[in-house]
């Protein structure tokens, strides 16, 4: 009984590190110019477009255009003045 409780913790923690990896890549709407094949992604762990089928890196130094990506945000620092942080 303990086992399989394990077992299904360990299948649990395995899909979510899955889930985390797929949102670390993003599908792009691409043929790769080696393989043809519409495999295509922007891998922002890695920092690179690269096709998932043969391995082909058709850009790198990508970066992620998250919250972090530029955008104004206000905050109050510790004297209660207002500051935009870029």
């Amino acid at each position: 009984m303990a086992e399989a409780k394990e077992k299904e913790g360990k299948n649990i923690e395995k899909e979510k590190n899955e889930e985390k990896e797929e949102k670390k890549k993003e599908k792009v709407a691409k043929k790769c110019p080696v393989c043809e094949e519409e495999t295509v992604v922007k891998d922002y762990q890695r920092g690179i477009i690269i096709c998932e089928n043969c391995g082909n890196i058709l850009k790198e130094n990508i970066k992620d255009r998250g919250l972090s990506g530029g955008h104004l945000t206000k905050s109050r620092g510790r004297s209660g003045v207002v500051a935009e942080h870029q």
